[in-house]
């Protein structure tokens, strides 16, 4: 029961429908250079405050740090917590972890996906050794279902018109109202799931709230006891295991904990785990296929069969559409730019712009002044820019261009400032918006803003975009389709170059 459970609630969030949502996920960068502001006593009256120098890196001044009343929305939160989660209480944000981080419930994208191998050899893994010590094997299965229980509180599924479904029963509701069992078999049964976890789960909730809320004083104590506590469990069920064994056990178990605690969700720190975790795996099933016996031949079996069923499980979501980028994203396995750049069918700027239409003229620019500095807005682009370790100012969730809006409430004289300190470009994400995970939408209010600074500012050139508009010509009301960013969007575009003048 607990292995069909596990496949359900895997196609559940990924292979209900094929296609899915857009699921892109930028990754986080650390800043490369910081800039100071500083007064200059020497220079004109209303020249002062505007002039911005390089400093030593990792340091942003006094005068452009957030207000303390600021810091409850700092740019560090919403980085790391967008991967942790936002459950209340915290316990439940970090029990609901491993489903988190390998069902994409959080952060959806290609570089955040680890498959469903843990999840889905996590019930046969329990049934390993059942049989000799029965009472800790329910244990810990009775904690896995508690697990699966207050993970699928705050899932997903993806209804037929590609919207995502969250998990609470208004939503659950709502979705078997309108949908039929016989246009979504797989959805509707994990939508009743869900109504019965959320039904547990609310006096669980309640319980969880009076203990922990949200403060780390009475989580972490919580989880370290529940840490000793099922050590002792692993300890009785492999004790009868080689020296060898047990220290990668015992090593896969204590690293997968500190990942959990120390991580925020960020699946990268613990990428170890994943190859630890297969061969522990296919230790497993080499030991029951030298045992005699049908039991054992059987499991055996059963573990090389979920094997086959997972491999072809993650075929069928990498050329599907469920992290849906365009109409052709389901062709990623065949990446046609980069097989005609390795036969010469392409050269380096055309694979350019089959990626990022229009960008090469930009590059151009950007490359004939390798001194210029550039800022960098909500957006990893910074490829094949010279000199992009230290010229680039990486501002991916919009906290500096919020101080200096605080500080300079004019766009203008934002432009001046950013002049002024040797910057000459600017590059952004148009999507960047859609990145926001947080409560209250604070990196879209950012981006808002952000986009409102470039909005007809008389200091700044929009050197290249791929995004196009719709102009109305008055001489014959014809609509001519030109790029530019602002405006009736034809084509929403991914990125825009400005230069500041």
């Amino acid at each position: 029961m607990m292995v069909l459970l596990g496949i359900l609630l895997c196609f559940s969030t990924s292979l209900v429908y094929g296609q899915a949502a857009n699921g892109k996920a930028n990754k986080a960068n650390k800043a490369n250079t910081k800039i100071e502001a500083i007064n200059d006593q020497e220079k004109a009256p209303e020249k002062q405050d505007l002039i911005i120098k390089k400093t030593k890196p990792n340091f942003i001044p006094k005068d452009l740090q957030p207000t303390k009343a600021a810091r409850k929305n700092t740019v560090i939160v919403e980085e790391l917590q967008r991967f942790f989660g936002y459950e209340n209480p915290l316990l439940s944000r970090y029990l609901s972890l491993p489903y988190d981080a390998s069902v994409n419930t959080n952060v959806n994208g290609y570089h955040v996906e680890i498959g469903y191998l843990l999840l889905m050899f996590l019930p046969l893994l329990l049934i390993i050794g059942f049989a000799k010590k029965p009472i800790w094997g329910i244990v810990t299965m009775l904690f896995s279902s508690l697990l699966v229980i207050i993970s699928t509180s705050t899932s997903y599924i993806f209804s037929s018109s590609l919207q995502v479904v969250r998990s609470n029963i208004p939503n659950m509701d709502r979705y078997l109202a309108r949908t039929e069992f016989a246009d979504a078999p797989v959805g509707n049964l994990v939508a009743y799931v869900y109504k019965f976890a959320l039904t547990i789960y609310e006096p669980i909730k309640f319980v969880f709230t009076f203990i922990s809320g949200a403060k780390d004083a009475i989580t972490y104590p919580i989880l370290i006891a529940l840490f000793t506590l099922f050590t002792y469990i692993l300890h009785v069920r492999i004790k009868d295991h080689t020296r060898l064994i047990k220290s990668m056990i015992f090593f896969l178990y204590f690293y997968l904990f500190l990942w959990s605690l120390l991580s925020g969700g960020i699946v990268w720190y613990g990428y170890l785990a994943l190859p630890m975790g297969i061969l522990v795996i296919l230790a497993a099933a080499e030991r029951f296929k030298n045992r005699p016996g049908l039991l054992n031949k059987s499991m055996f079996g059963a573990i090389m069969c979920f094997i086959v069923l997972w491999i072809g499980m993650v075929y069928v979501v990498r050329i599907s559409h469920i992290h849906q980028i365009n109409r052709n994203s389901g062709k990623f396995m065949y990446d046609a730019a980069i097989i005609k750049y390795q036969t010469g069918a392409y050269s380096q700027r055309d694979v350019f712009d089959s990626y990022l239409t229009n960008i090469n003229s930009a590059i151009d620019q950007i490359n004939s002044d390798d001194q210029s500095l550039i800022y960098r807005a909500g957006t990893a682009f910074s490829y094949f820019i010279r000199k992009n370790d230290k010229r680039v100012l990486n501002d991916n969730l919009f906290g500096f261009f919020k101080n200096l809006e605080n500080r300079y409430k004019d766009k203008e004289t934002i432009a001046e400032v950013l002049k002024a300190s040797g910057f000459k470009y600017i590059i952004v994400d148009l999507n960047a918006a859609t990145y926001d995970k947080t409560p209250d939408k604070s990196v879209q209010k950012k981006f808002n803003r952000f986009m409102s600074f470039l909005n007809e500012n008389t200091k700044l050139e929009l050197l290249a975009t791929n995004r196009t508009i719709k102009n109305l010509v008055q001489m014959d009301q014809r609509a001519v389709t030109t790029y530019g960013v602002f405006g009736s969007i034809s084509k929403p575009g991914t990125y825009a170059v400005y230069e500041i003048k």
